[in-house]
């Protein structure tokens, strides 16, 4: 993968910049988060981030709530 030169505001992989949000997990499944963002070669944050967007693909109710 490309190195790609990041600019503060301006967003790389999306229409909109990230901000930072916070979530609350075992220490089991950070841990686990970590090993597989970098076996990847991502951040813990971009890993969540695709992994999210990939599962909107599969669920044909995504804008239903929850």
């Amino acid at each position: 993968m490309k190195k790609i030169k990041r600019t503060r505001n301006i967003p790389v992989f999306y229409s909109e910049v990230k901000k930072g949000h916070e979530i609350m997990l075992t220490d089991a499944a950070w841990n686990d988060l970590k090993t597989r963002a970098r076996d990847k070669k991502l951040s813990v944050s971009e890993y969540v981030e695709r992994w999210i967007r990939e599962s909107w693909k599969s669920e044909p109710t995504q804008d239903k709530e929850v």
